[in-house]
C-alpha cells in the first residue's frame, strides 16, 4: 500500500513539473537532463566543460525550425524538410522549445569515438586492412618506430603482443642516473633492453604521459581494450626518453637509427617537441647534424610536430627603416628571450634599444596594461654586439632596478646574422597575478624585410591593442621551430579531425562552434622557415586523439579520459606528427629501401587536398593533407608509389618572394618540359628548364636579383599541356 502511494506521488510531481512547463515535453529526457544539471550545478568555466554558454548539438523538427533557431542567435547545418540539424546556445534552447514553429527538439546522439578516427582520415584503416588494389595489408610489421619524447608506459596493453609480451625494442631514459647501464657509446642516462623490459627489470616511467599517447598514435596497437587502435600496430618500437636538451635529442635520433641498422630494419623516428631558440634556416649546427644522420642510409625517415604556436603570434619583420617597436613580457621565471636573424648588410646600419614601460598587466586575465614609458638603453647595432660580443645594460626607474639586459651574438651563417637578447624582469609571479612586471620594448630602426625576430620559449608578445605610433604587432608567420626547420625533416601541421568526445564519466565534450571539422587546427604553427622553404611539408589529423594513458601519469583532467581510463585525448602538432610517423611505417613496410626524400616525395606528392586547403603548396598545409592510401596505390601499382599522377605545376613560394623562389612541378611520365618567366607585359624574361625530364616531382629556381618589382608568370609546357601560375616579386 506504501509503495502505491509513493508512485502515486512521484506521478504527481512529475504531472506538476511538465504543467508549468509544457514546453520542456519537446525536449528529448537527455537534453532535459543537462538542462537540469546547468541549472543544479554551478560548473566550472573552461574549454572542456559544459557551462550556459557552451554550445549543443541538437536535432529539430517544426513547420520552421531554421527560422527557429536563427531567430534565437543558434546555426543551422543542414535543413531537409521540416527536419534540421543546428548548434546553439545552451541557454537558448528552452526559448527554442518555445517556438510555436518548433516540434521537438532532440539533443544529438553520443557515439563511441576511436583513435581509428585518424585512422580514417589519412586513410591508414585501408592500408591495414589491405584494401584493393593493394596485394597485402600493411600493419609496419619488420620497421622500427623511434620516439623521441617523455617516456613510455611499458606495462600499457598497446604496447604488448597478444602473449603478454614487450613490443618495446629498447628504453634509453636520458634522465635516470646512468649507475653503468647508459647505451653503448654514451655516459649518461639508463638503457633498458627488452629482455629486461620482459622479464620484469625496467623500472622506468612517464609521469608526463605525453610520449605514450605519442607512442600510441604512432604504433599502438589497440589490444588494451580492443580499440584505438595506432597507424602501425606491428612496428618494433625504441623510446628515447630526452632530456630535451638539442644534442640529447640528436644522441637519442643517432641511438634508434643506430638499433635499427643493426637489426637491418627500416625506421622512422618522431620527435613531437621544438624550439625557437635557432635561426629557423636549417642552418644551425643541430639542423645539419640531424639532416646528416637521416640521410646516412636508405630506409630512415624523421618527423617533427610543427608547433603549437600558430596562434601565438611570437614572430615580427620590420619592414623597413623607419622606428618601430613591440611589447613583450617576461615569463614565469622572470626571462624573456628573443633571437633575431639579419642579413650582414644591414649590420651597420640597423640599430636596436630596448625599452621598458611600467605596467598592471595581469597575463592570467588579460586585464591591466602598459603604464608609462620610463626608460631605455642606448642605441646598438648588430656590429657593436659582434665586436663586444655581449653588451650589458641595467634598466632602472630613477635608482630602483627594474632588470637587466644582455645583446649577445649566437652564430655567423652564409652571411646571416644572428643575435640573442636576453631580459631578466625583477617581477614576482603569483598564483593569479603578477607584481613589479615591466613591458619591454624591442625598438628597431634601419630594417628591412629580411630582419625576422622571435620572442623565443621563454616570453610572451603582448597581444592587446595598442595605438602609439609606430607600434609593430606581432605576427604568427615563420613558426615553425627546430628541428621542423631541418631540410631532412618532414614537419607535420594539425587539423580537426575530431570535434567531440565521450569520457569515461559518460558525458560527451567539445570545443565552441568555432572548431570546425577538416579546417585547420588553430594552434598549427606556420611557415615558411627563414631562408624560404615551404614548412609545415604535410598536415594530419591532430585535434582531439585519442591514444594511450600513461598509468604513471599524477595529473590529468578527468573530462579526458575515455574507455575505462586506459586511454585519454590530447591536441597539438604533438599529436599529427606521430599519426604522420606511423603512416611512413606503413609505407617503409612496403619500400624499406626507400630514400630519406622518396619518403618526403611520396608524403607530399599524394596528399590530399580540399575547400580547406586551397591552392597548394602552401606554407600553412605544406602540400596538404596525409594519405598514405595514395601513397602506396599510385596508379594501382603498390610497387611505384613515387610516381605522380598528373601533370601539376604548384605555387612558387615564397610568394611574394625576394630575390628567390621555388617552382616545384610534377610529371606523370617521361616528357620534354620547358619552364618560362614571362613580366607583366608578355615579354620572355629567361627560361629555366628546357629538357626532357624523368617521372616525378621537380623544382627549379628562379632569381630575381637584377629584376624589378612586380608580377611575373611561371608558365610551364610539356606533351602539349600548358600550366602558369603568377609570382611577385617584391624589394
Amino acid at each position: 500500500m506504501k509503495r502505491l502511494i509513493w508512485i502515486v506521488l512521484l506521478l504527481s510531481l512529475t504531472g506538476l513539473l511538465f504543467a508549468d512547463a509544457p514546453h520542456l515535453q519537446k525536449m528529448d529526457a537527455r537534453l532535459r537532463m543537462r538542462l537540469a544539471s546547468i541549472k543544479q550545478a554551478d560548473l566550472k568555466p573552461g574549454p572542456f566543460m559544459t557551462t550556459q554558454s557552451d554550445q549543443v548539438r541538437i536535432i529539430l523538427k517544426g513547420s520552421d525550425p531554421a527560422g527557429a533557431v536563427n531567430k534565437i542567435g543558434g546555426t543551422v547545418h543542414t535543413k531537409i524538410g521540416d527536419f534540421a540539424t543546428a548548434r546553439v546556445p545552451l541557454e537558448k534552447v528552452e526559448d527554442l522549445a518555445l517556438s510555436a514553429n518548433v516540434e521537438f527538439i532532440q539533443m544529438s546522439r553520443k557515439v563511441k569515438l576511436q583513435n581509428d578516427q585518424a585512422a580514417i582520415y589519412s586513410e591508414a584503416d585501408k592500408v591495414r586492412s589491405g584494401t584493393a588494389p593493394l596485394s597485402m595489408a600493411y600493419d609496419g610489421t619488420g620497421v622500427v618506430v623511434g620516439i623521441i619524447d617523455t617516456g613510455i608506459d611499458f606495462s600499457h596493453g598497446d604496447f604488448k603482443n597478444a602473449d603478454g609480451s614487450t613490443r618495446i625494442l629498447a628504453v634509453w631514459d636520458q634522465n635516470a642516473p646512468s649507475a653503468g647501464n647508459a647505451p653503448a657509446g654514451y655516459d649518461y642516462g639508463r638503457e633498458w633492453t627488452q629482455a629486461q623490459i620482459n622479464l620484469g627489470f625496467c623500472t622506468h616511467t612517464d609521469t608526463d604521459g605525453h610520449g605514450t599517447h605519442v607512442a600510441g598514435s604512432a604504433a599502438g596497437n589497440g589490444l588494451a581494450i580492443g580499440a584505438h587502435t595506432g597507424m602501425a600496430p606491428r612496428a618494433d618500437i625504441i623510446m628515447v626518453a630526452t632530456s630535451f636538451a638539442t644534442t640529447d635529442i640528436i644522441d637519442g635520433a643517432s641511438y634508434i637509427y643506430t638499433k635499427a641498422a643493426a637489426l637491418g630494419r627500416p625506421c622512422v623516428i618522431n620527435a613531437s617537441l621544438g624550439g625557437h631558440m635557432s635561426p629557423h634556416d636549417g642552418t644551425s649546427l643541430e639542423s645539419q647534424l640531424l639532416d646528416a644522420l637521416i640521410a646516412a642510409n636508405n630506409g630512415q625517415a624523421f618527423c617533427a610536430s610543427a608547433g603549437n604556436e600558430g596562434s601565438d603570434y611570437i614572430h615580427m619583420t620590420y619592414p623597413n627603416a623607419d622606428s618601430s617597436w613591440t611589447y613583450f613580457h617576461a615569463a614565469e621565471d622572470q626571462y624573456a628571450f628573443l633571437f633575431i636573424r639579419l642579413p650582414e648588410s644591414v649590420k651597420n646600419t640597423m640599430k636596436m634599444r630596448i625599452g621598458w614601460n611600467t605596467s598592471t598587466y595581469n597575463p592570467y586575465t588579460g586585464a591591466g596594461g602598459p603604464g608609462p614609458f620610463v626608460g631605455q638603453t642606448e642605441w646598438i647595432t648588430p656590429a657593436q654586439i659582434i665586436s663586444a660580443g655581449q653588451i650589458n645594460h641595467i634598466a632602472r626607474q630613477g635608482a630602483n632596478q627594474l632588470g637587466q639586459i644582455a645583446f649577445a651574438q649566437n652564430t655567423d651563417a652564409n652571411g646571416i646574422i644572428t643575435l640573442v637578447i636576453q631580459i631578466w624582469d625583477d617581477m614576482t609571479w603569483l598564483a593569479n597575478s603578477v607584481q613589479d612586471m615591466e613591458l619591454w620594448r624591442l625598438i628597431v630602426e634601419g630594417a628591412n624585410s629580411n630582419v625576422d625576430v622571435w620572442i623565443a620559449d621563454i616570453g610572451y608578445p603582448y597581444l592587446n591593442s595598442v595605438a602609439e605610433a609606430n607600434y609593430l604587432m606581432p605576427d604568427n608567420n615563420k613558426t615553425v621551430g627546430w628541428p621542423g626547420v631541418a631540410n631532412n625533416v618532414l614537419t607535420v601541421g594539425a587539423y580537426v579531425s575530431r570535434t567531440q568526445w565521450q569520457a569515461s564519466d559518460g558525458n560527451t565534450y567539445w570545443y565552441g562552434p568555432e572548431i570546425i571539422l577538416g579546417d585547420l587546427a588553430y594552434f598549427s604553427s606556420l611557415g615558411p622557415s627563414a631562408d624560404g622553404r615551404l614548412k609545415p611539408e604535410i598536415t594530419a589529423p591532430g585535434m582531439f586523439i585519442i591514444s594511450a594513458f600513461s598509468s604513471a601519469t599524477a595529473v590529468v583532467e578527468q573530462e579526458r579520459l575515455v574507455d575505462g581510463e586506459k586511454h585519454y585525448v590530447l591536441q597539438g602538432t604533438s599529436m599529427s606528427s606521430p599519426i604522420t610517423a606511423g603512416c611512413i611505417a606503413l609505407f617503409l613496410q612496403a619500400n624499406p629501401a626507400a630514400t630519406y626524400a622518396e619518403v618526403k616525395q611520396a608524403v607530399t606528392g599524394y596528399a590530399t587536398n580540399d575547400a580547406f586547403t586551397g591552392s597548394l603548396p602552401n606554407n600553412t598545409w605544406g602540400h596538404g593533407k596525409l594519405n598514405i592510401f595514395s601513397m602506396l596505390t599510385t596508379n594501382s601499382v603498390e610497387d611505384n608509389p613515387l610516381q605522380p599522377r598528373s601533370f601539376e605545376l604548384f605555387a612558387a613560394y615564397p610568394n611574394p618572394f625576394n630575390p628567390t623562389a621555388t617552382i616545384l612541378y610534377q610529371l606523370p611520365t617521361r616528357m620534354n618540359v620547358k619552364v618560362s618567366i614571362y613580366n607583366a607585359v608578355g615579354q620572355l624574361q629567361d627560361v629555366l628548364v628546357h629538357q626532357w625530364q624523368s617521372a616525378g616531382r621537380h623544382q627549379v629556381h628562379v632569381d630575381g636579383s637584377d629584376w624589378s618589382s612586380g608580377v611575373y608568370l611561371c608558365k610551364i609546357e610539356a606533351a602539349n599541356q600548358i600550366r602558369t601560375t603568377k609570382m611577385v616579386l617584391m624589394k
